[in-house]
């Protein structure tokens, strides 16, 4: 996916769930909304990867990996 090999899709995919991870436990904690959070963790962690996948391709594998895309009923959220 997006050109990746398999050892770069899966530290891009581990990347992506700490920051699914983080982004809840924030929320939790911090009494905030998502768009209050969700910038800075995107921006946080992309950096660690910003070689292998765009920002936004980062930003779209974190959403398939929670069940934003790719629904079966056909919802986009």
């Amino acid at each position: 996916m997006f050109g990746l090999n398999e050892a770069q899709y899966n530290a891009v995919k581990r990347i992506a769930k700490q920051m699914a991870a983080e982004t809840k436990d924030a929320i939790k904690k911090d009494k905030k909304t998502y768009d209050q959070v969700a910038a800075k963790m995107i921006d946080k962690h992309w950096a660690q990867i910003n070689t292998l996948v765009t920002r936004g391709q980062f930003i779209w594998i974190a959403g398939y990996l929670e069940g934003r895309f790719g629904r079966k009923d056909g919802e986009y959220e």
